[in-house]
């Protein structure tokens, strides 16, 4: 059984706990960013960037523990969404948790007016990825992406480098 809660201090019954399971799926999936897992405690207690609010989900099982989540921007004057993480228990991948998790959040932003979603990922393109390790992991997140119904925007240089 799987149940699916919106993580919002004063609005969820058991907030710490599943704040916590949260974060430690977020440090578990993105390692590489644990500093951002601070963020998400932020956002789930009301503290939004400006013009936005933060709708986090996490994905409940039966013994009442995390096992994915995901963090999205809502922006009511653009009527548009921006999913800025979506993860489940790397323990734990390939079991429809994702995409459970997906369509609620869509289903939840479109209900609150959303027309449009949008979020980032690295391209599967070899040529076009300056991180040949991630090359695996980029197809498997497009594929994902795209049996949801969600489709690439190419030529937009997101995976170019910045530098100032």
């Amino acid at each position: 059984m799987l149940k699916i809660v919106r993580v919002m201090a004063g609005a969820d019954p058991n907030f710490e706990q599943h704040l916590e399971g949260v974060q430690a799926v977020f440090r578990k999936a993105f390692s590489f960013y644990p500093a951002y897992a601070e963020k998400i405690a932020e956002y789930a207690a009301g503290h939004f960037p400006k013009d936005c609010e933060v709708i986090i989900l996490a994905a409940i099982d039966a013994k009442g523990a995390v096992i994915g989540f995901t963090v999205t921007f809502y922006f009511v004057d653009l009527k548009a969404a921006y999913v800025d993480y979506i993860a489940s228990d790397p323990d734990r991948s390939a079991r429809g948790i994702g995409g459970a998790l997906y369509e609620m959040m869509r289903d939840d932003v479109r209900k609150r007016g959303a027309r449009r979603l949008f979020l980032d990922a690295l391209p599967d393109d070899p040529a076009l990825n300056f991180h040949p390790g991630l090359i695996p992991d980029n197809k498997r997140r497009m594929a994902f992406y795209e049996r949801l119904g969600a489709r690439p925007i190419i030529g937009t240089a997101y995976e170019k480098t910045v530098t100032p």
